[in-house]
């Protein structure tokens, strides 16, 4: 029965607890438990073309019992069928299809009374063409049949419950996808660092964490990047100062920053995250700080360019070298060529790949297919 509404509250807070975090999950599914006056509470996905239960998250069954509803009892249980065959029917209980002596004589009923359970109310909670997911309550023998108040709680704690699981899969692929997009981006060959809004460094990837170690020339200090000479690192805060001021406000820009070890200076971009906010990878950065190593290898991504977008050779070395950074003067310099000639291979490169702006061209390459290791 429903003992008041504080707990109904109070599970439904539970129950969307567990949609930010899985691990919260057990204890939500608990409450529902109580609150039925249930022995278990599970959350299920069955396969619609095997019926095979795909996974599953529950409060109260023994691990022997889950390894054997998912490799035999989901496909027996007569509810599932009910639920794949009739969508109509978005709950269910026992006496809808059972009474007492019937229970006793069905195969699925029979697996759970070797648990201690017996009766139950379940529920869909989502359809695809797929999968089929459903949660439920059971009880013991002792315990008996849901009531009509019961059921009603029940069709309540699904609506909450279907939030939920929807919630808690958008999260979960949002962050697979993040997570994806920025392995690309930690195999980049270019120096890729973050910032949040207080200026504090977020995320690096490989070859800036290997930069950062060295100190040569660039360093963290307190969560905050630093350049190694004072002047340079002057010039490299008001640059993340003025990224990270107000969109469209905010613009960073490009510098040298002096090394000590090697003579050539490192090339320096900072450029404020709106200008990339497509780059789900960014999600919740402020700035962006790449930084190219003019005496890094290029990797093979200027490859994929000019088999994809039909660069030539020296189009795609300037696409990797402005993706990295570096001033289109500078480039210029590097493959020895006048700038306007430079300046007309950049609007060849636009032309090609459908581009416009540098930026987007730093978020192209960032997205191509790391380099493979040796």
């Amino acid at each position: 029965m429903l003992r008041d509404e504080a707990d109904l509250i109070d599970t439904i807070e539970l129950i969307y607890d567990a949609a930010l975090d899985p691990r919260a999950w057990d204890k939500a599914l608990q409450r529902c438990s109580q609150l039925l006056d249930g022995a278990a509470a599970q959350i299920y996905g069955m396969d619609l073309a095997s019926r095979d239960c795909v996974y599953q998250i529950d409060h109260g069954l023994t691990q022997q019992y889950k390894q054997e509803f998912a490799t035999y009892s989901s496909r027996e249980s007569e509810r599932n069928v009910l639920h794949q065959t009739r969508p109509d029917i978005d709950l269910s209980y026992d006496y809808m299809m059972h009474d007492e002596r019937s229970i006793d004589r069905h195969p699925a009923y029979r697996f759970r009374q070797d648990y201690g359970l017996r009766y139950y109310v379940g529920a869909v909670l989502s359809r695809t063409p797929d999968v089929l997911v459903l949660a439920n309550v059971q009880r013991g023998p002792g315990q008996g049949h849901v009531t009509e108040t019961e059921i009603g709680t029940f069709r309540l704690l699904r609506n909450h419950l279907a939030r939920a699981v929807e919630v808690g899969n958008r999260l979960a692929d949002l962050d697979m996808r993040e997570r994806g997009a920025w392995e690309a981006i930690e195999n980049f060959h270019v120096a890729v660092i973050t910032l949040g809004h207080n200026g504090r460094v977020r995320r690096c990837n490989a070859v800036a964490r290997r930069i950062i170690n060295a100190a040569d020339g660039m360093r963290c200090e307190g969560g905050m990047l630093k350049a190694r000479r004072r002047n340079d690192d002057t010039a490299l805060q008001a640059l993340i100062a003025s990224a990270l001021g107000d969109f469209p406000a905010g613009t960073g820009g490009n510098m040298a920053v002096g090394r000590v070890a090697k003579t050539r200076p490192y090339s320096v971009t900072v450029l404020p995250i709106p200008a990339l906010g497509e780059f789900e990878a960014l999600t919740g950065d402020h700035v962006l700080v790449l930084l190219n190593d003019p005496d890094g290898a290029p990797g093979e991504q200027g490859d994929i360019l000019r088999r994809h977008y039909g660069l030539t050779r020296r189009q795609s070395d300037l696409t990797m070298m402005l993706a990295g950074g570096r001033p289109l003067g500078e480039c210029a310099e590097a493959l020895g060529i006048a700038e306007r000639t430079a300046r007309r291979h950049l609007e060849t490169i636009f032309a090609k790949t459908g581009l416009h702006r540098q930026v987007d061209l730093i978020r192209l390459v960032l997205s191509l297919p790391p380099q493979p290791e040796n």
